[in-house]
């Protein structure tokens, strides 16, 4: 029966109807989307500018799991479930830049690598070894200036997901491109946008694609239209 359901609903689809109404407004649609679909598939949630230096890090969601990324003192990109694995509170708020991860519930302290470097009077507990308590990873890639989320550790490479993007972009935007480089002397460098203007991109095989939101006032949109023109030319992968 739901194989029949599932194939009359495609066919419905194919010929330009919608999704049922109750769909989006139904809570167990929601957590089979939030299982199924944000928690299996990559999501972007920021710029990597935001993350450039060690211990710079922000948080974002991915569907319902709560994320941090950061930049370990090893100059590579992480993100883990921004949850304690104590009492499980939320680590880490907002951005900025932090030696360390510290749960404001217990202070349990977490390295930039994920790891539990100390927990208050765990002594105090028979076999805890701090190695079994680090964060839980998720993944995290970058393509040219965005980072992506996926909190599937097991998922394929991001580069999978974009598939032929980075060429459609060379190929379809290379007009549209120069033309905004044409128009970059007319920017005065500190010209702020909007906050919250969205970006908007859609990508086959990730869900709803991906929209970039300016959240800090400040940004320099001569550098964010250079940078979107690597990434179009394909010198920044």
């Amino acid at each position: 029966m739901a194989i029949d359901i599932a194939s009359d609903l495609r066919a419905q689809l194919e010929s330009g109807l919608t999704l049922p109404a109750s769909w989006y407004a139904d809570a167990a649609v929601l957590r089979l989307e939030q299982e199924r679909i944000f928690k299996r598939s990559w999501q972007y949630v920021g710029v990597a500018a935001n993350v450039a230096e060690i211990g710079q890090f922000f948080v974002c969601s991915v569907g319902d799991v709560p994320v941090v990324v950061l930049r370990d003192r090893e100059q590579r990109l992480r993100g883990f479930v921004n949850v304690c694995r104590h009492r499980g509170h939320e680590i880490a708020t907002g951005c900025g830049r932090r030696e360390t991860l510290q749960c404001p519930y217990h202070a349990w302290t977490y390295d930039l690598d994920g790891s539990l470097r100390s927990a208050p009077r765990s002594d105090r507990e028979p076999g805890f070894d701090t190695a079994d308590w680090s964060l839980l990873p998720v993944l995290v890639e970058t393509w040219g200036p965005l980072v992506f989320v996926n909190p599937d550790t097991a998922s394929a490479p991001l580069v999978e997901t974009l598939g032929d993007l980075p060429r459609v972009m060379r190929e379809r935007a290379e007009s549209e491109i120069r033309a905004n480089r044409l128009r970059l002397p007319e920017l005065e460098p500190l010209t702020e946008f909007p906050l919250g203007q969205h970006f908007w991109c859609a990508v086959p095989g990730m869900y709803g694609g991906f929209s970039y939101q300016l959240t800090r006032a400040g940004v320099d949109p001569k550098l964010l239209a250079e940078s979107w023109c690597r990434v179009v030319e394909g010198s920044e992968q």
